[in-house]
């Protein structure tokens, strides 16, 4: 359910008056940024949507700021799907009592995943109205510890033992949370974190170093710890955060500094004894996005060596027109040129008919392969990598056009990460609905 300007709504007549009383009739609004990937299943792709539910009595403006409760779905459709079949299909539905995200603005970031472990299936979210990050048994919704203070859910990872979390704090902290699996007889997973140091003045976004497929992060490249984005006397810096020290902060030199807290998009690889970071500044403001790729030999304590800065084609219309907003989503896909080096998918979800996702290499900068859409629809809003390195997964919309407009049909593109040619599913439409 992926959607804000991609959703379609499906408005039904009202109710006729019966003795009996009639089920409440609620209002699905899908959100397009709050998309990810979960484990294939029989020749089937799965992936897990948000969406917000308001009555269907709500005005449609109402919907951002008073939709009490959410829900996720999880999805699945045929790897190769044949004429006339479903282009989705529902596997899970859960409940949520309360908003996964704050508005329906494709700015923000998704602070919830689908974690599927040895001993079951957790929901891990965060109420961001309340501030408390919430592990809920997917089975009925139900928190099974206690929540925990927290603002932002930025990254997670399996692990051998169960799975981790990276999270804000509200004193704009980081806190790694080690889940194990849920006890068969209780019911409940052990649940442990621990602080990391930051040294930057504010968070703009933070990932776990590791490897497309791998559990853990290679050998040499900050095992277990992070590296974060962020600023310190108000430049842009990396900076390795573990328990009890930081490595760096490497401060960013940039044609162009983000303005202090500007919402920004990060992603870590590893390759070739290297680590590499890839920074998107979609720059909502102007519309003129851009993208920053640097590698970084941790044995070395050398700073960052930027390959890349910048934007493939110039600004030619301005925030009039070429409202492309390149870097809204980064993520790294395994070496395609085989220079040694991963390679970054880009999305560019707005423009006058050139939205697009762009493979770029890492170590030249240049275009490899785009991915164009065609009738103005939305490409790259969201860009989630599968595990195994093999596939990308989009969220767009059907039709180009602004959060408020609620009125399209989300959909996702499974792409070849190494040729970006793929297929096209809807994802829930927003719909009214009997509960």
């Amino acid at each position: 359910m992926t959607g804000a300007l991609l959703v379609a709504l499906l408005l039904t007549s009202a109710p006729q008056a019966s003795a009996t009383a009639a089920p409440e009739r609620a209002r699905v609004f899908g959100h397009f940024r709050h998309v990810h990937w979960l484990a294939p299943e029989d020749d089937s792709f799965r992936f897990a949507s948000a969406a917000l539910v308001a009555p269907a009595t709500m005005a449609e403006h109402l919907i951002t700021t008073k939709a009490a409760r959410s829900v996720v779905e999880v999805r699945r459709f045929a790897m190769q799907r044949r004429p006339g079949a479903p282009e989705s299909t529902l596997e899970q539905a859960i409940e949520v009592p309360f908003r996964l995200f704050t508005a329906m603005t494709w700015t923000e970031r998704p602070s919830w995943r689908v974690l599927e472990l040895r001993g079951g299936t957790l929901l891990v979210c965060v109420d961001v109205a309340a501030q408390r990050l919430h592990l809920l048994d997917a089975r009925n919704g139900e928190d099974i510890v206690a929540p925990r203070a927290a603002t932002l859910l930025l990254d997670t990872r399996l692990t051998e033992r169960g799975a981790e979390l990276l999270i804000a704090t509200p004193s704009q902290g980081l806190e790694r949370v080690s889940i194990e699996p849920l006890d068969p007889a209780s019911g409940t997973p052990t649940v442990d974190s621990v602080a990391l140091a930051t040294g930057l003045d504010v968070i703009g976004a933070a990932s776990f170093v590791h490897a497309k497929g791998a559990d853990a992060a290679p050998e040499g490249h900050w095992p277990g710890g992070c590296w974060v984005i962020g600023w310190r006397a108000g430049a842009l810096a990396l900076a390795g955060s573990n328990t009890d020290e930081l490595l760096g902060p490497f401060p960013l030199t940039l044609e162009v500094t983000p303005k202090v807290a500007e919402e920004l998009r990060f992603d870590v690889a590893a390759a070739g004894g290297r680590t590499w970071f890839a920074v998107g500044q979609p720059d909502y403001n102007h519309s003129v996005g851009r993208a920053v790729i640097a590698s970084f030999e941790p044995s070395s304590n050398a700073a960052p060596s930027v390959t890349f800065d910048g934007r493939l084609e110039p600004d030619v219309w301005g925030d009039t027109l070429d409202q492309r907003c390149w870097g809204q989503s980064v993520q790294f896909v395994p070496d395609v040129d085989a220079d040694g080096a991963p390679d970054l998918a880009v999305g560019a979800p707005w423009g006058l008919g050139d939205e697009c996702i762009d493979l770029v290499s890492a170590a030249r900068g240049t275009r490899l392969k785009r991915f164009n859409t065609t009738n103005f629809t939305t490409v790259g809003h969201s860009l989630d990598v599968s595990p195994d390195g093999r596939w990308v997964l989009s969220g767009g919309t059907t039709q180009r056009a602004y959060p408020e407009n609620l009125t399209y049909e989300g959909v996702v593109h499974v792409l070849d990460a190494r040729t970006l040619k793929g297929q096209r599913t809807s994802c829930i439409a927003t719909r009214v609905e009997s509960r």
